[in-house]
């Protein structure tokens, strides 16, 4: 697969320095077999994975070609699609999402020691935009701190005026406990993040990914994207068919 590199994603670093000690801003890894990328240019999420201690990503972009997420959680980093259109601010219910998954997360035991990963396209708009509304909204910080640190860590500036105007009229929530490491708890109504996202079928296709489907009954296949039992195929007879095909099949039977 030699797909085309994302306008203007050569000209951003990588990831950015870890932020509160909870993300990292990445732009978005591609594919190994995305062989358009000079070499030693390269970021795929193997890098993301042996240079950060992630564990989970949040991926915001609004397309699903730059790489499998199996790339990740086969290898034991979750990973949450949020897809976020490109410049325009992203809503309530989007920032509520992303909130409620971030806290989810970190009220899990086994995220101790681990960062979230965020990317859109370049790391750095849409990724700084839920950032900073996490850390006003769920932290308390001032809009301006917030958007001033995390244009230091990353590297790079925010861009997008109205992602900045957005964010300077957000409310900072008031008594909210100090932001350090994994000390500040979720809201109370929040489950496990991992019970929250999941059905039964999410759970199957993790494995299958991995290669781990239980019995002969079930697969997973890749042309249709869903799991299947083996008396099922993507090819159906047509409807003009089928009462031919039966015919012949009495017909055939005991032959």
């Amino acid at each position: 697969m030699r797909g085309s590199i994302p306008d203007r994603w050569l000209a951003y670093s990588c990831y950015g320095r870890t932020l509160i000690d909870k993300f990292v801003a990445l732009k978005v890894p591609l594919s190994s077999r995305r062989t358009a990328v000079p070499p030693g240019k390269k970021f795929t999420p193997e890098d993301a994975i042996k240079q950060l201690p992630l564990g989970l990503i949040i991926d915001l972009t609004n397309t699903k070609r730059y790489y499998d997420p199996c790339d990740f959680t086969t290898r034991g980093v979750d990973h949450v699609k949020v897809a976020v259109p490109g410049q325009l601010t992203p809503n309530q219910r989007i920032v509520q999402r992303f909130n409620d998954i971030v806290n989810g997360f970190f009220n899990d035991p086994s995220s101790n020691g681990k960062l979230i990963g965020v990317h859109c396209t370049h790391g750095l708009n849409r990724t700084g935009y839920l950032i900073c509304a996490y850390m006003i909204l769920e932290l308390g910080y001032n809009p301006i701190e917030a958007i001033n640190l995390f244009n230091a860590y990353r590297g790079h500036k925010m861009e997008r005026e109205n992602y900045l105007r957005s964010l300077r009229s957000m409310a900072p929530r008031q008594n909210a406990s100090e932001p350090s490491g994994h000390d500040v708890a979720p809201r109370e109504h929040i489950q496990s993040w991992r019970q929250k996202r999941r059905s039964p079928n999410i759970e199957m296709l993790d494995r299958a990914c991995a290669g781990a489907l239980p019995g002969d009954r079930e697969r997973y296949d890749p042309t249709i994207r869903r799991i299947v039992r083996s008396r099922e195929h993507n090819f159906r007879t047509p409807v003009h068919r089928q009462a031919a095909a039966h015919e012949k099949a009495k017909h055939t039977r005991f032959e």
